[in-house]
């Protein structure tokens, strides 16, 4: 029978708000229900019912707890302390005694197991996702298991609230989507559940330290395989999340990105998504969703339920208004005593434990994240006039040529000090990265609509105009010393517009990726203008009232006309381009910024000293995913190099910031590949390398298939595509004659850059195995390799594809790596 109960907190840990809040809540129910005063934690300044002469200073002492490392005591005591610390507890504690603790230690629980002192153990359920908290308890007296089975929460009940509430993040997630904002993808994703680093659920007695995924290498590799990975942070330990996500990227071999999802709708939404974690609480709640779970340890709450037997581990839990009624402690304690008066307390609204405890974990973004009761209480309660004012403020710091940033949550924007700056930055979407060098002078306004879009101004640019992004994956980047004096700059349908070191922009410029409105072949339905590129080398000078459309290219050291029309690409340098569309009028010219009548050679040649930028070391142009995938897939390299690579890369990638030997969205223009792409397309690639080309192609096509002989090059493509969000590429490690081996499926386009010299088949029979390659009508891009010594007869062999039933569609010549003439011809196979 009870007849005294003490409450005892962990005394070595230094947080005492949580456990005393927790027994304030039950004293007075506990002495209505069982007549028993319970007696206050020796730490608290109310009585507590230790026998006179108790010190918790003294304990602490005893137990080897340092005040000047709290964390490591705690953490170093956890288990185990000294037998003269447990002596002086135990001959301050009065006999028949139950102990109430909160979050009990295990050092605490062994010695009240040893000495046969009755106790109860008292947590929150790690079970968040009821309409209230749940109250897990755990005791060491097995009569107390049978009184407490009645107020058990059933699973029937646990099932019908994770229903409810995913029934509940599942629409408000669609009515998101169909408006266009924030989708969700999470198919194939491991997602890797963060804790904080002082979490006890880490501590283990066979570790000297808590536990991190580095102690799970060989589990998380496996898991990890073919899928993508996210991390999860803990959102009381960034920087120890950040740590944590460079580990992981370490273990899988993958750029690891950012979950920026809350917890309920990773288990709500019907994804392929996999959880794994060492011992979250969020991966007991997981199950419940029917979600494919991987604890790595062990849960620290292992909740059984009703009318399940118990072991000595397993705790029970009880809803939080019972476990708050003096009925539910007399019950438990004292039966045999007469019932109390009041039972319980009138219906308790919904979330009493959580508004009472001001604990609410990821719940809380279940009722507040883009929901509409909270942004109208905000409105109607001087948010409308807040707004106003900030409005109001906004526009007297333009007047007053001050700087404005207005920026969604999880993006980036950053000057240095010497930067000098006004106008306005806006953006709304998430992962977007404005990043704006030395000496800019910056006066202008920026608008990003979209995610993981890169606005980079290198040193000693000077800008006066207006900047519109759009979409998704877009990159706009003004090269160093480069002046616009007013242009309008539209970057849409996240494509890229690329402008090298010291041009020259006048006034009244506009440059755009995209018409705006789709023109319409009338028999297929499909778009006949997709958005392009717009790629402008060093050296350019831009007329008064030029229009540049997407898919232009010009080359460096060239001029433009007044009000000219740019909407094709121009390879020759030194050259004065004027008209509607503009054409070459003047050849052998250059330019100069100053006024006076003769030039030096070396004043001529001065704009080639300007630094390049630093493209694969520097500016983060678009998200933590993609800067880790290059980190990662440039280590990899350097194991490795390629000998044809000449120090760098083969691939390189203009706007994701990758130097490369052959830069990949001039090629792509070079090849001029939209008129033969459709998003239903398969492509396949042969010698793919590291994949650039497949993932420049991504958007516009259906799937992409490359290969390579080369398992490094593969897997540095995976990185890559991984890094970039890229689901729709796959790349295989095999040769050509592998592949002719697997009689593939036909694809609508097949790619053969520079490798059939490499393959060794006679043209002819080359031609051959790739018309079976082709479906009928199907297109074939073949592109030489170096035309003044290994491949002269590329030209002259068109025959041999014309004879095998091709029709040539295009040929050109290209040198992008400014070193290696080549030639490209573009066929369609006959019916």
């Amino acid at each position: 029978m009870v007849s005294r109960i003490q409450f005892l907190p962990d005394l070595l840990r230094n947080t005492r708000a949580f456990p005393e809040g927790f027994f304030d809540l039950v004293r007075e129910p506990i002495l209505q229900g069982c007549g028993i005063k319970a007696w206050a934690s020796p730490e608290s300044r109310l009585e507590h019912g230790l026998k006179p002469g108790f010190s918790v200073e003294t304990f602490r002492e005893l137990a080897g707890w340092s005040e000047s490392d709290i964390e490591s005591s705690w953490l170093r005591h956890y288990f185990d302390l000294p037998t003269r610390a447990y002596d002086y507890l135990l001959a301050h504690l009065p006999a028949n005694t139950l102990i109430l603790s909160f979050e009990m230690p295990p050092w605490l629980a062994n010695l009240l197991d040893r000495q046969q002192i009755p106790y109860l153990d008292i947590r929150v359920s790690p079970l968040r996702f009821g309409r209230d908290l749940y109250i897990a308890l755990r005791t060491n007296q097995s009569h107390l298991y049978p009184r407490l089975q009645p107020y058990v929460v059933s699973p029937e009940e646990l099932r019908l609230e994770a229903g409810a509430l995913a029934a509940s993040v599942r629409m408000h997630q669609q009515r998101l989507e169909e408006s266009g904002r924030y989708p969700l993808d999470l198919d194939n994703t491991l997602v890797y559940i963060g804790q904080a680093p002082y979490d006890a659920s880490l501590l283990s007695p066979t570790h000297s330290s808590a536990l991190r995924c580095t102690d799970f290498v060989d589990q998380l590799r496996q898991l990890a395989q073919g899928r993508r990975v996210l991390h999860k942070a803990h959102p009381f330990a960034p920087d120890f999340a950040k740590e944590e996500q460079r580990a992981l990227a370490e273990i899988t071999g993958q750029a690891v990105g950012i979950c920026y999802q809350n917890a309920y709708q990773l288990l709500s939404c019907d994804h392929d998504v996999a959880l794994v974690g060492i011992s979250s609480g969020l991966l007991q709640e997981a199950s419940w969703f029917g979600k494919q779970v991987h604890t790595l340890f062990r849960p620290v709450v292992p909740v059984t339920l009703a009318d399940t037997p118990a072991s000595a581990e397993d705790f029970l839990q009880v809803h939080f208004e019972d476990w708050l009624s003096p009925a539910f402690w007399h019950a438990v304690l004292t039966p045999e005593n007469p019932a109390p008066r009041l039972s319980k307390l009138p219906a308790l609204q919904h979330h009493h434990a959580r508004q009472s405890l001001d604990q609410w974990w990821d719940y809380a973004k279940v009722m507040t994240w883009e929901k509409s009761l909270p942004i109208e209480s905000f409105e109607r309660t001087g948010g409308i006039m807040l707004r106003q004012r900030i409005e109001a403020l906004e526009q007297g710091l333009l007047q007053n040529r001050s700087m404005v940033v207005d920026c969604d949550e999880g993006n980036e924007v950053y000057w240095p000090a010497s930067a000098s700056m006004r106008g306005k930055i806006t953006i709304r979407g998430r992962g977007n990265r404005v990043i704006i060098d030395e000496q800019v002078d910056f006066d202008a306004t920026i608008d990003i609509t979209g995610d993981h879009n890169g606005i980079v101004l290198d040193r000693d640019v000077r800008l006066a105009g207006k900047i519109y992004v759009s979409g998704s994956g877009g990159m706009l980047r003004l090269g160093a010393g480069s002046t616009f004096t007013r242009v309008i700059i539209k970057c849409h349908e996240g494509k890229n517009i690329l402008i090298g070191r010291d041009c020259m922009f006048s006034n009244e410029i506009e440059l755009r990726t995209t018409d705006g409105h789709a023109i319409v072949d009338p028999d297929t339905g499909m778009r006949l203008n997709p958005a392009q590129d717009i790629i402008i080398g060093d050296h350019v000078w831009v007329g008064k009232g030029v229009t540049i459309l997407k898919g232009g290219q010009i080359p460096g050291n060239t001029i433009v006309g007044a009000d000219s029309l740019v909407n094709g690409i121009y390879t020759e340098s030194q050259t004065l381009l004027a008209g509607t569309p503009a054409r070459v009028i003047k050849e052998h010219v250059t330019w100069q910024r100053e006024l006076k009548d003769s030039f030096s050679h070396a004043e001529l040649e001065q704009w080639k000293q300007l630094s390049a930028p630093a493209e694969a070391a520097s500016s983060p142009f678009v998200s933590d995913d993609w800067e880790q995938a290059k980190k990662l897939a440039l280590e990899k390299f350097a194991l490795q190099p390629q000998a044809f690579g000449r120090g760098q890369l083969y691939q390189g990638h203009e706007a994701w910031g990758l130097a490369g030997q052959r830069p990949t969205l001039a090629r792509l223009q070079a090849y001029g590949l939209d008129p033969y792409l459709s998003p239903e397309h398969n492509v396949l690639d042969i010698g793919c390398n590291i994949g650039l080309i497949g993932m420049g192609l991504s958007p516009r096509i259906n799937r992409y298939h490359g290969i390579d002989s080369n398992p490094a090059l593969i897997e540095i493509a995976q990185i890559l595509t991984a890094g970039r969000g890229i689901k729709n590429c796959e790349f295989q490690h095999c040769s050509f004659n592998d592949l002719m081996q697997t009689l593939p499926a036909p694809y609508d386009m097949v790619l053969s850059f520079a490798v059939h010299v490499w393959i060794g088949l006679p043209m002819a029979q080359y031609a051959a195995h790739l018309k079976t390659l082709l479906k009928p009508g199907g297109t074939l891009i073949i592109e030489s390799n170096r035309l003044a010594t290994n491949d002269q007869s590329f030209f002259s062999d068109i025959q041999v594809f014309l004879d095998h039933g091709y029709v040539l569609q295009k040929q050109g010549m290209l040198k992008d790596d400014g070193i290696i003439e080549r030639g490209f011809c573009i066929f369609r196979r006959m019916p």
